[in-house]
């Protein structure tokens, strides 16, 4: 060890300085965290330790966490005896302790990499199931006892909340968690044991987390959501959902628990919403019907609400009363029956941020995200009240004693940017005030040195500063570079040091107290900002990892697993106090792992640790340990690129040296404390710290430092001197972790005023109190307040609280503001508008007043005008101010007309016709088009390419259909084509046969009608339809109907099998899709087509009704009628929304009308009294209509005009003129009712074309929705085809590929039946050939009994070995082996002679015959070897043939194959398909579904038929129907002609078996048995010709014979002269050998003394020989055996033939054959 090292393990407190007496924190996130370990004791796990809580006393005992990272989860045994605790790190162990001795028992290592989530005993406690998290999510099966793993598997991809081995089911597990529940088995493989799980399929339900579950007897799972539906699993599917009557859900939110009490037969939930209900199990009859869109309607029988805002996480269920975790910060206990609440504990909810200590006692607050401030008191040990407030607290600070010589005052900040003032009362918080200076969440605040300022920073990157001593008057804000983290008054008071998020430090002056703030609260202070330039750290490498030796053993008495537990109270208890145990608990067990080196000091000096068998083991000897080498320093020089910044966590002004600070960054930096200076650019000096410091600060009495971390360490340290930095590890100080490593973010530490205790509160809702003495001194009494004290201090008063929503300061002052100036505007508008009103009332009096007078004495308009000039320069002014007010608005102009061609781009541009309302002109009807957007030419390229693709399918198999010769058919069978044989060349050998019966004998007559009745009887089977024979116009009927029958069953059907061409894929389906939209687009337009053209036609009307009534108006004036009105056609503006950006002069009076009425209203609201005088034309009026000038000239005209009409009133008309005038009144009364009438017909027909159009649209529009409908559907079907397309592309690359392998065998094997029918042809004109041959050699003998002839026909039958010849025609080297051996083999062995041997002419043959036989031979034995080579090549082609056919059927059976994948794929895909749904809407007349007369509520079992279908299946039925009868007539008439010819076929044969009777009966008198003519004509035939045979055979024979015999004698002779010589060589050999022999034995004998080589002995040899010998004639003895009993089968047969046939014998014949044989 280095001496630093060693300065700071000497600086480092004892074990014994630091002890965890109390806790505050439960956390109440974490699901079924409380269990009960025995009666009134309770078991939770929080921060770094387990609690045991005593619900009656409140007494707490801990039990610390081994690596110091946290707990992951706790499992209590069924038999709490024992208790698993899972705990955090990196690779974290599993430790089974016992209870309520706090032994450890077991320990079980590799069960995850990071953090345990859930743990469960099995029902029997032989298992343990645990779950990792992230980021492997191991599920492991741990049998505890032997500390061994038994499964592992990973559980999900996502946190597991929950795991439980099954109540009912050996081996099974089921887990649950975010977005799933899975159902595991232990299953048993050829492998092994393996843990197999089958997560639960939601189908159309929402995917939900899972949290609460429990198991039925029949294997189905019931399961909570978060929507607080109720789910019904049953094999991993959803039997059920379970919800309230009216669809309502269960639970409001996430059901948290689920129980079944099978005895009372109620089901029992809770969740979020913090009820619990109580459910009967009626529905289970209907969750078992069968129905997986089943939902059940419940209603709860009984329901209890826990309380207000609480949110039940976990309940542990006992026999008198129920506990309740409560996530809202709470736990319930429920008395049973009543289900009293009792408010056991109470605690935060969720992160608690901050804390604060009182500074003259033992007073401790806290505040959490839960907007709640709690009092407690450290010695105490208890929660003295709480208050709760909109936001949540945010930073915490107890006011200086300056301030408060009470103590009894905090301030608070809260995330909603409000800053309380709170005051301890008796018996509750007191709010003395509230401001709210930020928008955001407040995140430090600080007092001056003097007290005098209180100063609070914000995210929103501002600082307020308040007068405290002013009842916390705002002076103003500051705006700072970025967010504030952490701030601290310099100890002279003159500035404030800010840190910000973003790593800016500044430094802010002091600002008055005096300030002006009624204009604003911002501050301009002067500021200072740093730089932070990180240091080159020497980091020190740390050294090679040693594991030190340790030997197993048994703990012993004294060691630290046996040491006596500490109670709350810190005094150690030997002795068990009544009603529990667990105070015999370790002590090292329940104190705090609070030094992590200490710790592993404790380790080696004989703490009980595990090892790798999972013993526990005892005392480790320092000595087996060799010490680890000194670290190598290296300095690690770490440059940071230009402009680098740190985030700032902590900062604060040192106590001795004035402008030195201590920093604490994040990042790269993070990790030490750095002393930094204002005058210097560098780092003054650093030192290591905690890994993340989240705070730091110094403690009541400034001697100490406070620090926390994000991995929840705690650091207290003793103040080092001002400037060393570097010596604060030698100063005395202390690190622990009593809370999470991984998410317990140390939210604030303090101490009490006296430094004997801390507490820590975190992020994971844990809250510790810890004695501690830094200096082993005496505890210091609390500090008593004074009585002059009490008296400065005056009653608080509680003041109203500041909203969440409401203003900030400043937002308040400039609302304020605005308001005023806005009231004073509106105020001098109002008073400018009363003069104005006030002078023009003046004037319209003045002109009323000139215009009653003469008109001498009036005044000119002109005369009003003082300046002319004026109008001329006040129009060039507001030409001007126009024209600026144009470059002024330009750019927004601009803006706006960018910002409208875009919407014209997005949103009517992309419009084929926009939506039109056409309205009629009388009826009050209107209709308008259908919006319709373009065909953009990407959509329409890909119509055209649908068009193209239409029809286009795969092959089918029509198209891949067999050759006719691989069809099948019964072995033997033929085709009627095959069987027919040609009639007339039958008939005319028939003839020639019977011609042949005139020339021969009776016998010869008899075989011959045989013959020929034979033939005809062949040629009349032949005419016999075989038995699977079908006529070719069945077959075609068959065929027809086959590939046209179809499937009429439902698509439903399991067994319906999809046709071929309605088979559908992600392409035809978006051909469908696109096919079908233009359909829908041209049907729009084809109404918006008829609507524009009724459009056009309504702007003719209203042009030719303007016309008329123009024309009747002045017919009217003619008539002097002047109160007719007319109707006028009005056009609306939606009529041509085309024409929106034209705007008529009529348009722009209105609006200008309608701005003048909006400016008087709002002067009358605004004032108190009405405006005096009446509403005058302005000047601005006047000179729209020509000014007074152009009124006065009006006068005038309308004046002369009227004394010209005065004049010609005075002459009276003539008769004549009168009746003119009469005459053209009547005919132009005529007119204008013509035009009247005119225009009604034009108005009633335009109505009423509108009013068909009306109707058209409503059916048209019902058809666009179901067309829409039916697009919807068809999108969700190609979303499904698209997501199968690799799959069916596959297949279909597949049965592509299959079907041209078939196509290309085909196509070979008819090739290959082709040249074999070739190659037959060949050698059957080869044979008629040959036959000619023989032919010919018979008729070379004038005489048919010539003996000459038999005699050649054994040389011309000849075989003749085949000769190998050149090209050239000569003899080749090499003799060919004969081509006929396997002929040969089956010959008879005469029929070989020797190649050498030379023939002769044969004696008694003369020359001439011999010749022509021997030319006949060759010409027959060079045919022979034709007919050979093409039987081979045919036997060659015929085995190919067979090759190819064996390799077709393999690649059918593929090809059937592939199609029954598809025809799976297929069924599967359209099972998929029909769960899409369908929408159709039907009209009641449609419905032809009824039951006993009445339309039944639930259509699900009826059929919707389009009606082109309904119609052909109509038309089908009807055919059926027809072939059916017409099948039945031709049935009847097969039937009758059937009988006639079964009728005629008996007659037959019994006129076929009297003949034969007869036959046999004349047989039986004649011969006495029954005879076989035909044998006996062939007898008698040959009879004769076999006679003279034998003669002449037996003549040759005997010729033949006489000289082989001399030949024999004289071979014999020659033989025996040989033997007698050779047998005299044989000996002298055979003596030369016996000699040879005795030299080999001793030659042999001397070899094998000098060699090691084996060689083969030669007796052994012989030996083998001998023995081979003898086998082979005992095969040859066998075989000679074999033919001799074949020649005496031979020889019965014969007898046997003979005895059948006798002939007459020859004796002389007899005895000659005899003598030849023997």
């Amino acid at each position: 060890m280095e001496p630093g090292e060693e300065e700071e393990e000497s600086a480092r407190l004892p074990k014994e300085a630091v002890k965890l007496i109390y806790s505050f924190g439960l956390e109440g996130s974490r699901r079924n965290n409380v269990v009960y370990v025995k009666e009134d004791m309770v078991m939770h796990s929080c921060g770094n330790a387990v609690h045991f809580i005593q619900l009656s006393s409140k007494k707490q005992t801990f039990l610390m966490s081994q690596a110091g990272r946290g707990i992951g989860a706790v499992a209590l045994h069924p038999k709490r005896h024992c208790f698993a605790v899972c705990e955090k790190g990196k690779d974290p162990d599993i430790y089974v302790y016992a209870y309520p001795s706090l032994e450890l028992m077991k320990v079980m290592k590799n069960g995850t990499e990071r953090v345990f989530t859930a743990a469960n005993f099995s029902n029997d406690g032989v298992k343990l199931a645990t779950v990792g998290g992230h980021p492997d999510y191991w599920l492991t099966v741990w049998d505890w006892e032997s500390e061994s793993m038994i499964l592992r598997s990973k559980a999900f991809s996502q946190e597991v909340f929950k795991v439980n081995f099954s109540t009912y089911f050996t081996g099974q597990l089921i887990t649950s968690g975010v977005g799933h529940i899975r159902f595991w088995k232990m299953a048993s493989t050829f492998t092994g044991l393996k843990l197999e799980g089958a997560i639960a399929k939601f189908g159309t339900v929402p995917i939900s987390d899972v949290a609460g579950y429990v198991e039925l007897r029949n294997s189905k799972v019931l399961s909570g959501t978060e929507v607080g539906t109720i789910l019904v699993w049953d094999d991993g599917l959803i039997k059920a959902q379970l919800k309230r009557p009216g669809e309502s859900m269960c639970h409001d939110g996430m059901i948290e628990y689920i129980t079944l009490d099978e005895d009372a037969k109620q089901m029992t939930t809770a969740g979020a919403d913090g009820f619990i209900r109580f459910w009967n199990l009626d529905w289970l009859d209907a969750a078992n019907d069968g129905d997986d869109k089943l939902v059940c309607e419940i209603t709860p029988v009984k329901e209890i609400n826990v309380g207000d805002n609480v949110k039940i996480k976990g309940i542990i269920r006992e026999a008198d009363h129920w506990i309740i975790q409560d996530e809202g910060g709470a736990l319930w206990k429920a008395k049973l029956p009543s289900f009293q609440m009792e408010r056991v504990l109470d605690f935060h909810a969720g992160p608690i941020n901050c804390v604060a200590s009182s500074p003259l006692n033992y007073d401790l607050a806290s505040g959490g995200s839960d907007g709640t401030v709690r009092l407690y008191n450290f010695k105490e040990h208890q929660q003295r009240y709480s208050r709760k407030f909109s936001g949540g607290v945010s930073s915490f600070l107890w006011l200086p004693l300056e301030l408060d010589p009470t103590g009894n005052t905090v301030v608070a900040g809260f995330t909603d940017g409000v800053v309380r003032i709170l005051e301890i009362g008796a018996d509750h918080w007191m709010l003395s005030r509230a401001m709210k200076p930020h928008k955001l969440e407040v995140a430090a605040l600080s007092f001056s040195e003097d007290g005098e300022l209180l100063t609070s920073g914000s995210k929103d990157c501002t600082i307020f500063f308040f007068h405290c001593k002013n009842n916390y008057r705002a002076l103003g804000f500051c705006k700072v570079p970025g967010p504030v983290t952490s701030m601290d008054w310099a100890p002279n008071g003159k500035h404030i040091l800010v840190g910000c998020h973003n790593g800016a430090i500044v430094e802010v002056s002091r600002p008055g107290v005096d300030g002006d703030t009624s204009k604003s609260f911002e501050l301009i202070l002067p500021m200072k900002t740093y730089t932070f330039r990180r240091p080159k750290i020497v980091k020190p490498k740390p050294p090679p990892v040693v594991v030190p030796e340790v030997k197993t053993q048994e703990p012993k008495e004294g060691d630290p697993a046996s040491a006596p537990v500490e109670s709350v109270d810190g005094n150690s208890t030997d002795k068990k106090p009544e009603g529990g145990a667990i105070e015999d608990a370790p002590k090292d067990a329940m104190e705090s792992a609070a030094d992590p080196k200490a710790g592993t000091a404790e380790k080696a000096e004989g703490a009980a640790e595990v090892g790798p068998d999972g013993a526990v083991e005892g005392e480790a000897k320092p000595a087996e340990a060799p010490p680890p080498p000194p670290p190598v320093v290296e300095e690690e020089e770490l440059d940071d690129p230009p402009g680098t910044m740190y985030p700032v966590r902590a900062l604060m002004y040192t106590k001795g040296s004035l402008g030195t600070f201590y920093l604490a960054l994040e990042g790269r930096a993070s990790g030490y404390i750095y002393e930094c200076h204002a005058e210097s650019e560098e780092v003054v000096g650093y030192t290591p710290w905690l890994s993340c410091v989240k705070f730091l600060h110094f403690t009541h009495s400034c001697e100490l430092l406070l620090s926390g971390s994000d991995d929840g360490v705690v650091r207290v340290q003793k103040v080092p001197p001002p400037s060393q930095l570097k010596l604060a590890k030698k100063c005395k100080h202390w690190e622990g972790g009593v809370h999470d490593g991984f998410n317990g973010v140390v939210g604030g530490a303090v101490l009490s005023f006296d430094d004997r205790f801390l507490a820590s509160v975190s992020y994971d809702g844990s809250f510790f109190v810890q004695s501690i003495n830094m200096e082993m001194v005496p505890e210091k009494p609390p500090t008593k307040v004074s009585a002059a004290a009490k008296e400065v201090k005056t009653a608080a008063v509680e003041t109203e609280d500041v909203s969440a929503v409401a203003l900030s300061i400043e937002e308040q002052r400039a609302k304020t503001e605005q308001d005023e100036r806005l009231r004073l505007a509106m105020a001098k508008k109002n008073l400018v508008l009363e003069r104005v009103n006030v002078l023009r009332s003046n004037l319209a009096a003045l002109l009323k007043e000139m215009n009653e007078r003469e008109r001498n004495e009036k005044l000119p308009m002109e005369h009003f005008e003082i300046d002319p000039h004026v109008r001329v320069m006040l129009g060039e002014e507001m030409e001007r101010e126009v024209d600026q007010a144009q470059k002024e608005l330009q750019w927004d102009s601009e803006k706006r007309n960018v910002a409208l061609r875009k919407l014209k781009a997005w949103y009517l541009d992309p419009l084929e016709v926009e939506r039109i309302v056409l309205h009629a002109f009388m009826s009050g009807q209107s209709v308008s088009s259908f919006r319709t957007a373009a065909l953009s030419p990407q959509l329409q390229a890909a119509i055209v390419e649908a068009k193209k693709q239409k029809g286009v399918r795969r092959w089918s198999k029509l198209q891949r259909g067999e050759p006719s010769f691989l069809k099948h058919q019964p072995e033997g069978a033929e085709t009627p084509e095959e069987n027919k044989a040609p009639e007339n060349e039958e008939i005319d050998e028939l003839d020639s046969e019977r011609k042949k019966l005139e020339e021969v004998t009776k016998a010869e007559q008899r075989r011959l009608m045989l013959k020929i009745r034979e033939k005809e009887m062949a040629r009349y089977n032949l005419t016999k339809p075989d038995e699977t024979w079908v006529s070719d116009e069945d077959a075609q009927a068959i065929e027809y109907a086959e590939n046209n029958k179809g499937d009429f069953k439902l698509k439903s059907d399991p067994l319906y099998i999809v046709p071929e061409d309605l088979r559908v894929n992600a392409r035809l389906k978006r051909n469908e899709m696109l096919l079908f939209s233009e359909d829908v687009y041209l049907q729009r337009m084809a109404y918006n087509k008829e609507l524009l053209a009724l459009r056009a036609s309504k702007k003719l009307i209203c042009e030719q009704i303007a016309k008329n009534n123009e024309r009747v108006s002045q017919i009217n004036n003619i008539l002097k009628i002047t109160n007719e009105v007319l109707f006028v056609p009005v056009i609306p503006k939606e009529e041509n929304p085309e024409d929106r950006d034209v705007i008529s002069l009529e348009e722009v009076k209105e609006f200008e009308e309608k701005k003048k009425a909006a400016l008087e209203e709002a002067l009358k609201a605004n004032k108190s009294k009405d405006t005096l005088g009446m509403d005058q034309p302005t000047k601005k009026t006047e000179a729209a209509k020509g000014g007074p000038g152009a009124s006065k000239e009006r006068d005038v005209v309308k004046s002369r005009r009227g004394q010209q009409t005065k004049d010609f009133k005075g002459f009276p008309l003539s008769p004549l003129e009168l009746a003119e005038q009469e005459a053209h009144q009547a005919k132009i009364k005529y007119e204008k009712t013509k035009l009247l009438e005119k225009n009604s017909i034009l108005i009633k027909k335009f109505d009423n074309s509108l009013e068909e159009l009306k109707a058209t649209r409503f059916s048209l529009e019902i058809n666009i929705k179901a067309a829409e409908l039916k697009m919807l559907a068809l999108y969700q079907e190609l979303r499904y085809l698209q997501k199968i397309q690799p799959t069916e592309e596959s297949l279909e690359v597949r049965i592509n590929e299959k079907i041209r392998a078939v196509h290309d065998m085909r196509v070979k094997l008819e090739d290959q039946e082709k040249m074999m029918e070739a190659k037959k042809e060949e050698i059957a004109l080869l044979n008629e050939k040959r036959l000619e041959i023989i032919s010919e050699f018979d008729h070379i003998f004038p005489e048919a009994d010539d003996p000459q002839k038999a005699i050649l026909h054994k040389y011309f039958v000849k075989i003749i070995r085949r000769v190998k010849r050149n090209p050239d025609g000569t003899i080749a080297d090499s003799d060919e082996d004969s081509d006929l051996e396997e002929t040969a083999a089956d010959e008879d062995e005469d029929n070989y002679e020797d190649d050498d041997v030379a023939e002769v002419v044969p004696p008694n043959v003369t020359q001439f015959f011999y010749d022509q036989m021997f030319k006949l031979r060759e010409r027959r034995v060079e045919q022979d070897f034709l007919i050979k080579d093409a039987t081979k090549a045919l036997d060659a082609l015929t085995r190919e043939r067979d090759g190819i056919i064996k390799r077709k059927k393999l690649t059918d059976a593929s090809l059937e194959t592939v199609e029954k994948e598809i025809a799976v794929f297929q069924k599967e895909k359209q099972y998929s398909l029909n769960e899409i749904d369908i929408v159709l809407s039907l009209k009641m007349h449609q419905i032809e579904y009824l039951e006993d007369g009445v339309l039944p509520e639930d259509l699900s079992g009826a059929l919707v038929f389009d009606n082109a279908v309904f119609q052909g299946l109509t038309d089908i039925i009807t055919e059926h129907m027809k072939a059916k009868q017409a099948l039945k007539e031709l049935h009847k008439e097969l039937r009758k002609e059937h009988q006639a010819l079964n009728r005629e076929k008996k007659s037959e044969d019994e006129r076929t078996a009297n003949i034969e009777a007869r036959c046999v009966e004349v047989q039986m008198l004649k011969f006495g048995q029954c005879i076989d003519m035909e044998v006996l004509d062939v007898i008698s035939k040959d009879m004769k010709k076999d006679t003279k045979d034998l003669k002449e055979q037996l003549r040759n024979q005997e010729a033949n014979y006489g000289s082989e015999l001399h030949d024999w004698n004289k071979r014999i002779e020659d033989a025996t002269d040989e033997l007698c010589s050779c047998t005299k060589d044989n000996a002298g050999v055979l003596n030369n050998i016996a000699d040879l022999k005795t030299k080999q034995n001793f030659l042999t004998s001397s070899m094998k003394a000098r060699t090691t080589a084996p060689l083969k002995d030669p007796l052994v040899e012989k030996k083998k020989h001998a023995t081979e010998h003898v086998r082979l004639c005992e095969v040859i003895q066998t075989q000679d055996n074999l033919i001799r009993k074949m020649q005496q089968e031979m020889t019965l047969m014969q007898t046997e033939l003979d005895s059948l046939y006798p002939a007459p014998i020859d004796e002389s014949k007899v005895n000659r054959y005899s003598g030849l044989t023997g």
